[in-house]
C-alpha cells in the first residue's frame, strides 16, 4: 500500500467503535490530494465534494470542527491562511444554540463537510458546479505564506483562529 488515510471521531459515552469501514483505491501518484497539498494564493471553499478545477488539498472538518481542521491544513502543507468570519455558513439554529449555551461553532463536530483548497481561477467553476448538483458551498477565506499564521478576519480585525482541546459539544454533554 503506498497511501493509507483515515478519520476517527470521539462521542462521549460510547467506549468501542460502532461501525468501521476501510477504503481502497488507486490513483495515479501526480493526481493525489491530501491535506498537505493547499498552497499560498488557493482559496478556501467549505462544502461536501466535487470533481471540477485544479484542487490541490482537501481536508475534513470533522473532529475539533472548523477551528481544528485550518490548523491541522496549514501546519501539513506548512502555509498559513485568513478565513473570513462572515463567510463561513452557519446555520441559524446553530447560533441560537451556540449563544445559549456558550459555544463557539468553530469549534463544533462539523461531519458531512468537507475543505476545498482550490486555484484561485478554479474556484468560480468549482462553486457552480456544486450548486448546479444541489451542494452548498462556499468561499470562506485563503491561502497565504506560513508566517502570516492561522487567522480570522472578524469585523475587519484579523485574530488568530482558536484551537480545541475537544469537540464544543462535548461541554455540554459533560454537564449533563
Amino acid at each position: 500500500m503506498a497511501f493509507c488515510g483515515g478519520h476517527k471521531e470521539i462521542a462521549v459515552g460510547i467506549d468501542r467503535p460502532i461501525v468501521i469501514g476501510t477504503m481502497l483505491g488507486e490513483v495515479e501518484k501526480d493526481r493525489l490530494i491530501t491535506t498537505a497539498g493547499a498552497r499560498p494564493g488557493d482559496d478556501i471553499l467549505l462544502s461536501k465534494a466535487m470533481r471540477h478545477g485544479r484542487i490541490h488539498s482537501m481536508h475534513d472538518p470533522t473532529e475539533g470542527g472548523l477551528a481544528n481542521a485550518l490548523h491541522e491544513i496549514a501546519a501539513a502543507a506548512n502555509v498559513g491562511l485568513v478565513v473570513e468570519e462572515d463567510r463561513v455558513p452557519i446555520l441559524e439554529e446553530c447560533k441560537v444554540l451556540c449563544n445559549h449555551y456558550g459555544l463557539d461553532p468553530l469549534g463544533l463536530i462539523a461531519s458531512g463537510s468537507l475543505l476545498i483548497m482550490v486555484e484561485p481561477s478554479d474556484s468560480g467553476k468549482v462553486l457552480r458546479s456544486l450548486g448546479k448538483a444541489g451542494i452548498p458551498a462556499a468561499k470562506i477565506g485563503e491561502i497565504t505564506r506560513k508566517e502570516q499564521g492561522v487567522k480570522i478576519r472578524c469585523e475587519h480585525r484579523l485574530e488568530d483562529v482558536p484551537m480545541f482541546a475537544r469537540d464544543e459539544i462535548a461541554r455540554i454533554l459533560e454537564k449533563a
